[in-house]
């Protein structure tokens, strides 16, 4: 009995010490694997004036309703096939990036968007360490415009995640800034997320990842003054190297002056992302 009672206790001592150690965490793509991921990306929000009450009364008399609420849901798929390595041991591949026709609700009521969908297959390689080269688009050609789109629809599936070149363990946090615009229609601006990652447990070869956001803009960028937070949860498959699920919910306030009319657009905005990868 003491002997069996010695046994589990070393087990249960190597468990303990092997979820303690450091991993060093890469995002790469194996040959010969089917990555296929579904990422729904939700937007809340209210649109209102800052003003005095006579612009406010003007605003309402030309048939405006104030505030502006409004929903929009897009949708993306992609299947991304891998080959062999090729001669630079490079990972080339086949990708079928769907994304769906924008849907929007404004004031409760169905808006359409001048925006159709998407249907791509795209052609291209991942270097040992991570790079993206695309190569062609199928049966287009792939202008700078489609690359500048195509990049960022990709960096949104594959999670967008840059690990520190170190390795990691339960309890350690590290930091990135992602810069993106500004999700409010009709204002063109920029705006960093300043993400903190803290590992929080190492369970059957996932990792899980807390995420706190802070969203805010440059003072000079045209006077435009975003912020917000958010959380969410990141999960890593360590023996695929690859992102199996990532949700967050990110909260925002902005205010754009608009000093030629004497108003200021104001409001809050709700971005909420969920993603999923199936690894075959």
């Amino acid at each position: 009995m003491k002997k069996i009672l010695v046994f589990a206790a070393l087990c249960a001592l190597t468990v303990s010490l092997k979820a303690q150690s450091a991993v060093l965490f890469k995002i790469k793509y194996l040959p010969f694997h089917t990555y296929s991921a579904s990422t729904k990306m939700t937007m809340n929000m209210d649109m209102d004036y800052k003003a005095d009450s006579v612009t406010l009364k003007q605003i309402k008399a030309s048939g405006a309703k104030l505030p502006v609420v409004m929903q929009v849901e897009t949708n993306i798929t992609s299947d991304l096939k891998t080959r062999n390595y090729n001669l630079n041991h490079e990972v080339p591949f086949t990708l079928n990036l769907k994304q769906s026709a924008p849907k929007m609700i404004v004031n409760d009521v169905a808006t359409p968007l001048p925006i159709t969908g998407t249907d791509d297959i795209i052609y291209g390689r991942y270097s040992i360490n991570g790079k993206l080269t695309l190569e062609g688009l199928h049966g287009k050609t792939l202008t700078d415009s489609a690359r500048k789109v195509i990049n960022g629809l990709i960096k949104t599936i594959d999670a967008n995640v840059e690990f520190p070149k170190v390795p990691i363990k339960v309890g350690d946090s590290f930091a990135q800034d992602i810069d993106t615009d500004v999700p409010v229609p009709g204002i063109e601006a920029k705006m960093t997320m300043k993400v903190t990652y803290k590992l929080l447990a190492i369970v059957g070869g996932k990792a899980t990842f807390h995420m706190d956001i802070a969203a805010t803009t440059d003072k000079g960028n045209g006077g435009i003054e975003v912020k917000g937070t958010g959380t969410g949860k990141f999960v890593y498959d360590i023996g695929m190297h690859c992102t199996e699920s990532m949700n967050e919910t990110v909260n925002m306030t902005y205010i754009r002056p608009m000093p030629q009319q004497n108003v200021s657009m104001k409001g809050k905005v709700q971005m909420v992302m969920s993603q999923q990868m199936v690894i075959k």
